[in-house]
């Protein structure tokens, strides 16, 4: 109990750290260094594998595994936050706060917050909607095909990291030509990705679940079929 107190405190202080930390990342892609987000994002998932195997290696539990988790995204920010100095060297002052920006950025912020509650509430309002009309063995069920259908979003989600940046800034520009050039060409290499995908979990979907969780589970691939 001490140990998962330790580290949910860790937790929050990361966070809190973070939070900040992300608007230089923000500022990565709006400048358009995917290439060197990419890159910074491969090395790291590769310095948490490998300071993770070591940690079970050493006999390790929650509490280390979880500590180094947490030091290593915070390593990244602290990354991120380093490029785009380097890019970008801006003093930050108090005296240089833009009401005009800010009130652009809370109306931009609003469309954003919500439709990340959209995205949330997409599947997961349903699984509150079935355990309370179901046993609460039948959220296992959705979930399972919800997390599959989640998983290939990803794909798509990864590519509009790309696309909203470009689209933003042929719009401040009045390039109306190329941003419609690429929003044609930004659902085309969306749909060429996520149709095969689709395809994979309607044809395999049983043997992916069975494969992943187990074969009593097999029968929640007619949910997955549906969603």
């Amino acid at each position: 109990f001490g140990s998962a107190r330790l580290l949910f405190l860790f937790a929050g202080i990361a966070a809190g750290l973070i939070f900040p930390l992300s608007a230089f990342v923000a500022v990565l892609e709006g400048l358009q260094k995917f290439a060197w987000l990419q890159l910074v994002q491969i090395g790291i998932t590769l310095l948490r594998a490998l300071l993770t195997i070591m940690v079970l290696l050493s006999g390790g539990k929650l509490l280390a595994i979880g500590t180094v988790g947490i030091l290593i995204n915070l390593l990244s920010y602290g990354i991120f936050a380093w490029m785009a100095w380097r890019i970008l060297p801006v003093l930050l002052k108090i005296h240089d706060f833009d009401w005009h920006a800010f009130r652009a950025m809370l109306t931009y912020g609003a469309f954003a917050l919500a439709i990340g509650l959209a995205e949330k509430l997409r599947f997961q309002s349903d699984a509150i909607v079935i355990g309370a009309f179901l046993p609460a063995a039948a959220v296992t069920f959705f979930s399972i095909a919800s997390r599959l259908v989640e998983y290939s979003s990803h794909v798509v989600r990864g590519m509009s990291q790309v696309v909203t940046p470009m689209s933003s800034q042929f719009d401040a520009t009045g390039d109306m030509l190329r941003l419609r050039r690429t929003f044609t060409a930004g659902n085309r290499a969306c749909a060429l990705i996520v149709f095969p995908l689709c395809v994979i979990l309607l044809v395999l979907g049983r043997p992916i679940i069975e494969v992943w969780v187990g074969a009593k589970y097999v029968a929640s691939y007619p949910v997955l079929a549906l969603l």
